[in-house]
């Protein structure tokens, strides 16, 4: 017995015990995330291990955070997250938006979170941030959140799992017929399988892309918010809001006049938040404004187009009489 528990608790065979998670039965796969935990990866340990021995488990548990073994799966994981070195060394961050760049550069924990190629950058901030591993799973579980620094949804759960269900799909297969290989054979079987296909690229999710966002604040959820800025860095809030703003102005003559609108209410409700005056014109703001008005109108004769001017011009009414 001694021999058996040396061989499955060795940190060379991990990959190997990882597999087993791969099995249709969720009963099985609790007792083994339990196992890792327990002989492998305790919270307590004083070792690190490289990403490529941990990625089939992190993708694997990743997939395994459903409501029959989520709670023991996401504790694993904030276990793994103490212990992996240099986890997201094969990432390209420069596919991240501006925002989201924003958010990396300046929280380390976010560059280096295990979860920041599977979910949302807001929501690796939402899972740093909190302590409670009940709340965290409460939250990726949740049907449909729309808040000011959080949205997540059942279709966004779904992409995820189903994404990582399609890298795992040639290596599951490879085990199977392993797996079913006939024992007088196995001499001639040359290699275990090895998971080839871990997740290098960072998930995208086209529920948000079209989300005006400044830092983690989606503008949309934050307009409609009772947060505004009571608990929100003022200073740094204005300077990626000023940052989104130029964003958007850089896109004419193709701007999004819904984006427009989001962005140019932020401004309004911000600056009427910090002068105690909803009425009463910004000039700053205004003056940019204005610019915008007017490259937007020029795009418009350009165009020619009688559609896009009546938008315009009843948007322009809005901004005129503050109807909002």
């Amino acid at each position: 017995m001694s021999h058996i528990r040396e061989f499955c608790t060795s940190k060379n065979h991990l990959e190997a015990i990882t597999q087993l998670l791969l099995l249709d039965n969720k009963k099985l796969r609790r007792m083994i995330i339990n196992f890792i935990k327990a002989y492998f990866i305790p919270s307590s340990g004083n070792f690190t291990y490289p990403p490529e021995k941990l990625k089939l488990l992190v993708d694997l548990l990743i997939y395994n955070l459903d409501e029959e073994t989520g709670e023991e799966a996401l504790s694993l994981l904030y276990n793994i997250q103490k212990v992996s070195e240099d986890y997201n060394n094969d990432l390209d961050l420069t596919v991240f938006s501006l925002a989201d760049k924003e958010l990396i550069n300046t929280n380390d924990k976010i560059k280096d979170s295990i979860f920041l190629r599977y979910l949302t950058v807001p929501f690796v901030k939402r899972i740093i941030e909190n302590t409670s591993k009940s709340d965290v799973l409460k939250t990726f579980m949740s049907e449909d959140i729309q808040e000011a620094t959080l949205i997540w949804t059942s279709e966004m759960r779904g992409l995820l799992h189903s994404t990582l269900e399609e890298e795992l799909k040639e290596f599951n297969s490879d085990i199977k017929a392993f797996i079913e290989t006939k024992t007088q054979n196995f001499r001639r079987v040359k290699k275990i399988p090895i998971y080839k296909n871990a997740l290098a690229r960072v998930i995208n999710y086209p529920q948000v892309d079209k989300e005006i966002r400044s830092a983690e604040y989606y503008l949309r959820c934050w307009n409609k918010s009772k947060e505004k800025l009571e608990h929100v860095n003022r200073t740094r809030f204005f300077n990626n809001l000023s940052n989104t703003f130029q964003e958007i102005t850089n896109s004419f003559p193709k701007v999004d006049l819904n984006n427009f609108q989001i962005i140019i209410k932020s401004y309004l409700i911000s600056y009427s938040a910090s002068n105690g005056d909803s009425r009463k014109p910004k000039f700053p703001f205004f003056d940019m404004t204005l610019k915008i008005m007017e490259e937007t109108c020029k795009s418009i004769t350009i165009a020619n187009n009688q559609m896009h001017m009546k938008k315009m011009l009843k948007f322009i009414y809005k901004i005129v009489y503050w109807n909002y």
